[in-house]
């Protein structure tokens, strides 16, 4: 993940697959914080193999699977709704945009991130549950099952009952994760996972905690900052008026950051 315009280069891609295997680097080493309140538009990228979902876009095929009517919402680790199914920003039936798609967020290397709540069956080695609109933003389709390098390995995307990411335990465990982290995710074209860890902050207002549940690491803000940022990384304006942000969040489901973000302090 790139760190925020004024502060320090964004960290090198990783060696290509074959070359000996490195470490995450947030295993020994803090995560460079974001140095600057301020977003920048998402950087363009190809499209191969593991193509970025385009709102209004159909899935590969002729047409997109009717998931609402094939099977019941599947639920993930923390009670939310793991399989998101309505209405996407193009109005129709089908899978919604990752734009509005719960614990996904655009950060400053243009790509859109998804938020993993790190819980003792992750520890365990249990499947983590992915929300569709995210799947379908990395090119996955119902019934498809694929492999991903990541710097411990493979680990394999599949999508039967619900899209899944099975055990993520090697990458937590490099990382040093503990219940209650967040485990930050996306795929690249090149068909590499990259995951960025954050600890779980304590004893911090709402605006902090709002920030570091988008990945947004520079210490302090304001409410007003957090405010800004968060919109940015859902895909809105950053002088997006709070009760539109916050009708999005509601949208989303983003429950957490909705609760942090509605009081005014």
């Amino acid at each position: 993940m790139a760190a925020e315009p004024g502060g320090h280069a964004p960290a090198p891609v990783r060696p290509p697959y074959g070359a000996a295997p490195e470490p995450i680097p947030w295993a020994d080493h803090p995560p460079a914080p974001d140095a600057a309140p301020a977003e920048p538009a998402p950087a363009g990228g190809g499209a191969t193999p593991l193509p970025k979902r385009v709102p209004g876009a159909a899935l590969p095929g002729d047409q997109r699977p009717d998931l609402a009517a094939a099977q019941p919402a599947a639920r993930d680790g923390d009670g939310g709704a793991g399989l998101d199914v309505g209405a996407g920003l193009d109005g129709g039936a089908g899978l919604k945009d990752v734009a509005l798609t719960r614990r996904c967020f655009r950060q400053p290397d243009g790509r859109w991130w998804y938020r993993i709540d790190v819980t003792e069956d992750h520890l365990a080695g249990g499947p983590c549950a992915i929300p569709s609109g995210f799947a379908a933003y990395l090119g996955m389709s119902p019934g498809e099952s694929r492999t991903v390098r990541c710097a411990t390995g493979e680990l394999t995307l599949s999508w039967q009952a619900r899209p899944t990411l099975e055990a993520i335990r090697p990458l937590l465990i490099e990382a040093g994760a503990q219940v209650g982290g967040h485990l930050f995710v996306t795929v690249t074209e090149d068909g590499m996972l990259r995951a960025r860890h954050l600890p779980a902050v304590t004893g911090a207002d709402n605006a902090a905690q709002a920030l570091r549940l988008v990945g947004y690491t520079a210490s302090g803000g304001t409410m007003d900052q957090a405010l800004r940022v968060v919109a940015t990384r859902v895909g809105m304006d950053g002088s997006t008026p709070r009760a539109d942000l916050l009708g999005r969040l509601r949208e989303r489901g983003d429950r957490d950051l909705l609760s942090l973000l509605a009081t005014p302090v």
